[in-house]
């Protein structure tokens, strides 16, 4: 892995191999729509598309761990107003689960979060994932509230995005 600078900051090699480009996004969508239908069987279309990764890459950053010149892992990192920061869309490839990156990918977009002057992050889980938000409590995420899902064409049933959030 490389280290990467953006803004000044230096950021930890460990952590991520590099900040994704509008020239990555077909990469982008591929991955993510690949890993989101083979987590979660109740996604009926694509999780994203060209159009959303477009505009995310527009207002925020996909972080990548690449290995070997394949992606391993994605999470998208946004900063927002009132030193707010935003992580979602956290992807690892089928082979890579289980393997701790999952984990690092949350510490790289706290640590990028942190670093452009964050000092609480959020995010959301669907209510039908409560594994994922058990994680997430256990690396300090609380529950701040609950709202009707966005994307109710792209899911079987119906469902809820419980709100999370940490201090940095």
């Amino acid at each position: 892995m490389t280290t990467q600078t953006f803004m000044q900051v230096e950021l930890s090699p460990q952590l991520f191999s590099r900040i994704a480009t509008k020239q990555d996004l077909s990469l982008l969508v591929s991955f993510i729509n690949q890993a989101f239908k083979d987590e979660n069987p109740f996604i009926t279309e694509s999780r994203t598309n060209m159009e959303e990764i477009a505009h995310f890459l527009e207002i925020g950053h996909f972080l990548l761990i690449e290995e070997e010149g394949e992606t391993s892992g994605v999470i998208y990192a946004e900063i927002r107003k009132e030193g707010r920061g935003y992580l979602g869309l956290l992807v690892v490839n089928p082979k890579n689960r289980r393997s701790g990156m999952g984990k690092q990918l949350i510490h790289a977009g706290e640590q990028f979060c942190k670093q452009h002057g964050c000092r609480l992050i959020e995010g959301s889980v669907m209510n039908l994932r409560p594994d994922l938000l058990e994680r997430y409590k256990r690396y300090g995420f609380r529950v701040v509230g609950e709202i009707a899902g966005v994307h109710r064409d792209r899911v079987d049933r119906d469902y809820s995005l419980i709100l999370i959030e940490k201090d940095l």
